[in-house]
């Protein structure tokens, strides 16, 4: 029988044996295939969390640090928990709370916006020693971590609120 259906396919080859044909006798093209629905956009991927912390610092601080330096010399993020090294913008006469002041805003940001769980600062500044000598050394080191963070308002902290909520170390004496 299949030999019957193949002979009848073989004397009918010019009319397009097994093709559908249209109401005037010509052939329709194949039915096209269920094409897959695209797939949704991914959101954009962030940058990594330590490029993020460079930019909060450099909107609350500034892109350059003084004599042409860069202002974020370091960062180094760990399981949210990140360290930034950067230079402040003047001899290092400037007290503490000065300093203390301008990170206000890092800190807000880091834990507001990147949600990072610790946060350690570390400026570095313009010292002359005693015999006269001038370098850029570290001048503190203050880590808040999320405890901390729950109990100040960044916007109306002092030096002293942070020094007793945060790990506060002195490098320099002020």
């Amino acid at each position: 029988m299949l030999g019957a259906v193949i002979a009848a396919c073989a004397m009918m080859g010019a009319f397009g044996c097994g093709e559908e044909t249209d109401s005037n006798g010509g052939a329709n093209p194949p039915a096209a295939e269920p094409q897959p629905a695209p797939e949704p956009e991914a959101p954009p991927t962030p940058p990594p969390l330590d490029e993020q912390v460079i930019e909060v610092v450099h909107d609350e601080l500034g892109d350059d640090g003084p004599d042409d330096l860069a202002r974020v010399r370091s960062v180094e993020c760990v399981r949210r928990a990140c360290t930034v090294e950067y230079n402040v913008d003047t001899p290092f006469s400037r007290p503490e709370r000065e300093i203390m002041g301008d990170q206000r805003g890092v800190f807000k940001r880091l834990f507001l916006e990147l949600n990072v769980q610790a946060a350690t600062l570390v400026p570095y500044g313009e010292i002359t020693s005693v015999g006269g000598k001038e370098s850029r050394e570290p001048v503190m080191r203050i880590t808040c971590d999320r405890a901390a963070n729950d109990q100040i308002d960044w916007d109306n902290v002092d030096h002293d609120g942070m020094k007793a909520l945060c790990e506060y170390t002195p490098l320099i004496n002020f």
